[in-house]
């Protein structure tokens, strides 16, 4: 983020001709089109002239793409060496290698002139960091005016940021009548560029005089919550006005009630205040989950709460108002008012006790009140409360290393290294896959930081569907993940295998199986974790039947935004390709995709031959049909998954991943989260494991040498580059 808010774009100066003629090709292509005047404009500005000689190689064949082209005069072609065949013709105005704005993939041909040709060249780097600066500082801005509203004040962060995303653009001009006084107000407004006058304000001798808001200010926001007459009219001043708005309705959607948002809010730092819960290790997810089931509650004046002498109702009280009087054998006697609480012993006791003192409302009293039972089936362990041991680790990693190990075979070959089957030397019972992972290759393709991340959160995460590491270590050429072995293969093999002829699984199979990655999905979300590569080849099968996630080097701690381009491109959602920033919502759009695959057995976006940046327009546009046999529900859950606005999209409003888990889609095939994370549902397809070591749901890579040291070297800069691994 610090790096992207300090980027400054290049210039290279152009005639007015000329930049009529780059603003007219590239204002054509879908990459452009939504771009604003000031976007386009810097764009054109940063492309860089070239003129070249009949023959001239612009681009080399075999190369990372790193730039697309427009030819202004001249024409290029697009030449294979090897086999001496031209493939097209670029012509002038046409513009060529915009997937690699996207990101670089080495090139098939060359990109030779064949005549004295007129080109301009626009960088990858340059593209996605002009569209996400801009859209960071609209973003920031957004939010910069909704932090100065009184009545937003205490709302989360996500919270928040999941209100900027719903925002809306509006324009007016001089002497539009924004807001009428007296109409019901119903919208919420904060000026982006412009002024507007307020007048008309009050009645009566009470009348007030006329104010000027300027760009940052905000007015109607009482509108989402009472939906009052308007007090005052509101005029565009300036010649052109823009307005953010929001209406009362989308509010509700997708954030839910304001007040219900301030209470959650409010339930949520009263429980963090306690200490048995300031000095636990629960998660931020967790302290969501019990705050949901916070409940608020009214005694009249007399109830008595607590009885000496009785069992201690196991329940903790959070005053807000009134007053509670508590005495006990000793006659001692005092008063506990708003911020108090009382009932924490009861909670942390595992054993029903008598009451040593009394309880009683002084006057009538408003509580927040939690059950132990409802911290027992979040917290599972009590034990965990009271204690303080950070975001700590799930579970204990092994210190299990290289010479501990019996390797048998490669499962699996990647860019970076390989995948073998091994064993400990002492047992050899428990099968684990060992990934080799070259350091050398990480550096050449600018990946380590991603598998630092990778190994950072499979230390952290513990779910029944997501893969664990069970021990890692590193020597002087390689980086080393153990982890368990998923025995059952890839959801893609099963699906291949299973699929009916001409579409995809039988719905209840889709069904299970999006259940399981759904349940995995938010887990990471709950922990403000994008998975960002969802997809068929990263779900594989346990010795159970039921989904395991494995592969996180593209996942990612997200709180507010990311602009970094990644994922599969099959699967990716329309904010990664326009380069807009992301959150976790765009596992939500990957869902949808994948669960397209399962139920019609084909991608919903790309086609056999197709060029891959029509694949991406499709997506971006939302373009896509369902077969004829596609039922009801399943086209309803896609369709609300397959949604552009971020803030529309199901999973991303207001009751979240829940909205997704309990679609009638999964229930009306009798699935439901709890039958699925306790495993209490019948697998589909259950692997044949003949013995620990079976791994013939893999392909064979046997004939592979072991993993050798390619390269030069390491220096020792390099090295301390992987010294957090």
């Amino acid at each position: 983020m610090e790096q992207l808010a300090c980027f400054k774009c290049e210039v290279h100066s152009k005639t007015e001709q000329e930049e009529q003629f780059l603003k007219k090709a590239l204002g054509k292509h879908i990459l452009f089109q939504e771009l604003t005047g000031t976007e386009l404009h810097t764009l054109v500005m940063a492309t860089q002239k070239l003129e070249v000689e009949p023959g001239a190689r612009v681009q080399a064949q075999d190369t990372l793409g790193e730039y697309m082209f427009v030819v202004q005069s001249g024409e290029l072609s697009l030449y294979c060496e090897r086999k001496k065949t031209t493939y097209a013709k670029i012509k002038v105005g046409q513009i060529y290698g915009e997937t690699d704005l996207l990101y670089g993939v080495p090139t098939a041909q060359a990109l030779i002139a064949d005549k004295k040709s007129t080109i301009w060249k626009l960088g990858q780097m340059t593209y996605r960091q002009v569209v996400a600066k801009h859209a960071l500082e609209m973003d920031s801005d957004i939010k910069a005016a909704l932090r100065k509203v009184k009545l937003f004040d205490g709302l989360p962060v996500p919270t928040l940021n999941k209100f900027a995303d719903t925002l809306t653009r509006v324009h007016y001009k001089k002497g539009d009548k924004i807001i009428e006084k007296g109409e019901i107000g119903h919208i919420f407004y904060i000026i982006e560029k412009g002024k507007v006058k307020v007048h008309d304000i009050g009645i009566g001798d009470s009348q007030q005089v006329d104010s000027i808001l300027e760009p940052g200010d905000s007015f109607g926001e009482r509108a989402l919550i009472t939906g009052e007459p308007r007090a005052a009219s509101i005029t565009a001043l300036s010649e052109r006005v823009t307005l953010l708005v929001m209406n009362r309705v989308t509010f509700e959607e997708t954030i839910g009630e304001l007040e219900d948002a301030l209470d959650f809010s409010n339930r949520l730092h009263s429980m963090k205040g306690l200490s048995i819960f300031a000095g636990s290790d629960l998660t931020e997810h967790e302290f969501e989950r019990l705050a949901d089931l916070v409940v608020k509650k009214t005694y009249s004046k007399g109830t008595k709460l607590v009885k000496a002498g009785s069992p201690y109702p196991p329940m903790l009280w959070m005053l807000q108002s009134g007053t509670v009087i508590v005495y006990g054998r000793s006659d001692h006697i005092y008063s506990m008012g708003a911020g108090d609480y009382l009932g924490d012993k009861s909670i942390l006791n595992a054993k029903e006790h008598i009451s040593s003192h009394d309880a009683t409302c002084e006057t009538e009293v408003t509580a927040y009140v939690l059950t132990r039972e409802d911290v027992e089936s979040i917290v599972v362990d009590v034990g965990r409360l009271g204690r303080s041991s950070g975001f700590a680790m799930s579970k204990r990693i092994s210190s299990i290393g290289m010479e501990d190990l019996k390797l048998y075979k490669i499962l699996g070959q990647g860019a970076f290294g390989k995948v073998w089957l091994c064993t400990t030397m002492e047992g050899g019972q428990t099968p684990y896959a060992l990934k080799v992972i070259n350091k050398r290759a990480l550096l050449a393709q600018k990946q380590h930081r991603g598998v630092l991340r990778e190994k950072e959160m499979l230390s952290m995460l513990n779910h029944p569907f997501i893969l664990y590491l069970v021990s890692s270590f590193q020597d002087k050429n390689n980086l080393y993940l153990l982890l368990p072995l998923i025995q059952g293969g890839e959801l893609f093999g099963v699906v291949s295998q299973r699929a009916r002829r001409g579409r995809g699984i039988p719905k209840f199979e889709a069904a299970f199986y999006g259940a399981g990655i759904m349940e995995a999905l938010g887990h990471f979300h709950h922990r403000y974790i994008a998975y960002r590569d969802l997809k068929l080849e990263n779900c594989m099968i346990d010795a159970e039947g039921y989904i395991k996630i494995v592969d996180l080097g593209f996942a990612k701690i997200i709180v507010d935004k990311s602009y970094t381009f990644c994922g599969t491109p099959d699967y990716l959602a329309p904010e990664i390709i326009m380069a807009k920033g992301h959150n976790h919502a765009v596992d939500y759009w990957s869902f949808g995709v994948l669960m397209f695959e399962l139920l019609v057995g084909r991608s919903p976006f790309s086609a056999p031959n197709q060029p891959q940046m029509k694949m991406f327009k499709r997506i971006v546009l939302v373009q896509y049909e369902f077969p004829m046999f596609m039922e009801r529900l399943g086209n309803d859950l896609i369709s609300k998954l397959l949604v552009r606005p971020v803030s529309a999209r199901l999973g991303a409003q207001k009751n979240g991943s829940r909205a997704i888990r309990n679609h009638e889609f999964f229930l009306s095939n009798g699935i439901d989260s709890r039958s699925i994370l306790k495993k209490e549902i019948q697998a589909p397809w259950i692997p044949e494991v003949k013995d620990p070591l079976d791994s013939h749901h893999f392909q064979d890579f046997s004939a592979i040498e072991k993993e050798k040291a390619t390269g030069s070297p390491l220096t020792d800069q390099e090295q301390a580059l992987f010294d957090q691994f």
